[in-house]
């Protein structure tokens, strides 16, 4: 805290409630110690966006092959062309030309 933090960063992904008011506890008070003003993030997580499994286990994508990211896919079904997704609303939240969470 002496040294500048201004704000401390907690990750919500992990823990119970009680850990992260203890956690909180901490830095107020480390905060208090050192005179300073110390804002705390709470780290919320968003929607867990991953793939399925292969088919196959393992698969090598093909430098421009078209693959194929498919939320109707069973979760083993996945080959070298496509894959199931666990975000089963990610392509009512994406659309074409979409290149960042900002666009």
């Amino acid at each position: 805290m002496r040294a500048g933090v201004d704000v401390v960063r907690l990750n919500f992904s992990h823990g119970v409630v009680a850990d992260h008011e203890r956690r909180i506890d901490l830095v107020r008070e480390a905060a208090r110690q050192a005179g300073r003003y110390v804002g705390v993030l709470g780290d919320l997580q968003g929607p867990k966006i991953r793939i399925d499994r292969f088919v196959a286990g393992k698969i090598t994508l093909k430098d421009g092959a078209e693959f194929t990211l498919d939320a109707s896919l069973a979760v083993d079904a996945g080959t070298e062309s496509s894959v199931g997704i666990a975000y089963k609303k990610l392509p009512s939240d994406v659309f074409a030309k979409h290149r960042r969470a900002c666009d």
